[in-house]
């Protein structure tokens, strides 16, 4: 089993606890790595023998710029269950920032790190 990884994806989403704070779309920044079997596209080289992640790219920035959520947790999950539903892959850890809140704190940010398994 092998890690496939997405560093520093950034979409724009409603996001926030309060009806105000989801009004306006901000940034959120995640970060997806996903264990899979990639032996057969190792000795084949060939793209539909592995992960996708153009395609994994597409599906979070899908489900997270087109819905609402209230929390990070709940975003989180959303995608890690969208990514087992789509992709062969046994296991999804995602790191969820959400920057807006702490731009005032130099750079720093809120979020989650979860994982989960198949």
């Amino acid at each position: 089993m092998e890690t496939l990884i997405l560093k520093k994806c950034r979409f724009e989403c409603a996001i926030g606890v309060t009806a105000e704070e989801r009004a306006e779309r901000q940034p959120v920044i995640i970060d997806v790595e996903l264990i899979a079997d990639t032996t057969k596209s190792a000795k084949s080289d060939v793209l539909a023998d592995t992960v996708d992640y153009l395609k994994i790219h597409q599906a979070v920035k899908e489900l997270v710029e087109g819905k609402e959520f209230n929390l990070v947790e709940a975003m989180g999950e959303q995608i890690a269950q969208m990514i087992f539903l789509t992709f062969p892959v046994n296991e999804v850890t995602l790191t969820v920032r959400k920057t807006k809140p702490m731009e005032k704190r130099n750079g720093a940010w809120a979020g989650i790190r979860m994982t989960r398994k198949r």
